[in-house]
């Protein structure tokens, strides 16, 4: 066999490897996709719960922005950079993966709240 029978399959496989990235591309930019995809939410949102009964809600108020970004910093999580207030009686509640609670004193919840 001569060198010409290796070469060209080679070849062949390239140039099929290299339209085949061609037309991967054409379509990602026929379709609009970016290839930096936009971040619009992150994955993680952290909202801190407000409450009726005592114990401050609102107490120590970068507490929960220092978390927030020690959590970006230390770990791959993607987290909200910016904090969000619910209220225990809102069903938006359930839409959080992780609540914040802070305060001081007597923390009390209504009958509605727990």
């Amino acid at each position: 066999m001569s060198c010409m029978t290796y070469f060209i399959p080679g070849m062949r496989c390239l140039v099929f490897r290299w339209l085949l990235s061609l037309l991967a591309g054409g379509l990602v930019l026929l379709f609009g996709a970016s290839p930096v995809m936009a971040q619009d939410a992150p994955a993680i949102r952290i909202a801190r719960v407000q409450y009726q009964g005592g114990g401050d809600w609102y107490s120590d108020e970068e507490s929960l922005t220092e978390l927030m970004t020690f959590a970006r910093q230390q770990t791959l999580l993607d987290v909200g950079r910016q904090e969000e207030t619910v209220k225990l009686t809102s069903d938006k509640v359930f839409s959080y993966p992780y609540l914040y609670l802070t305060g001081h004193g007597n923390v009390t919840f209504s009958s509605s709240e727990a």
